[in-house]
């Protein structure tokens, strides 16, 4: 914990990861898997208890904050591009990539064979200076334009227009 603890975190992924750039803030009990498919620009700021995991690529702009609890999952054929100055609050979840309901199929889960699944993967892309409020879902296959602002609980299933406020 504390100051200390900040350096030895950014120490030990920028060997990890595939890019990590300077002044990036990893908090206590971030867990990442896939660190090869990850990228974090400059001034990154992930904050307590988030969980990360890039079987695609993940590229996550500079000066982007990602509030606790977060969830962000660059599931197979399913990237995700984070662009600068975007703000994730608290409790975000954002899923590239999701099982389809497919006869004869089974939804995902530990104990299921990827044989018997049926995984829809879709890019999501959040430009620049977006801001998405607490406990938000964004599905695959989205993009938030510029600027645009992202009220508290929303479920995000289509595109965002730039600039637009959706509540």
């Amino acid at each position: 914990p504390g100051p200390i603890g900040f350096y030895i975190r950014r120490y030990y992924y920028k060997i990890r990861c595939k890019s990590v750039g300077s002044n990036v803030f990893i908090d206590v009990g971030v867990h990442f898997i896939g660190y090869e498919n990850i990228s974090l620009d400059n001034f990154v700021y992930i904050d307590k208890y988030c969980l990360i995991t890039a079987l695609s690529k993940l590229e996550i702009g500079k000066r982007v904050h990602v509030g606790s609890f977060s969830i962000i999952h660059a599931g197979i054929n399913g990237e995700i591009k984070i662009s600068d100055y975007v703000g994730l609050s608290a409790n975000t979840k954002m899923y590239s990539s999701v099982d389809k309901n497919v006869k004869d199929k089974r939804l995902t889960g530990p104990m299921i064979l990827d044989s018997e699944k049926v995984p829809r993967g879709k890019p999501i892309i959040l430009e620049k200076d977006s801001w998405i409020g607490p406990n938000c879902l964004i599905l695959p296959g989205v993009k938030i334009g510029y600027g645009a602002i992202i009220s508290p609980f929303t479920i995000i299933k289509k595109n965002i227009n730039p600039l637009s406020i959706v509540d």
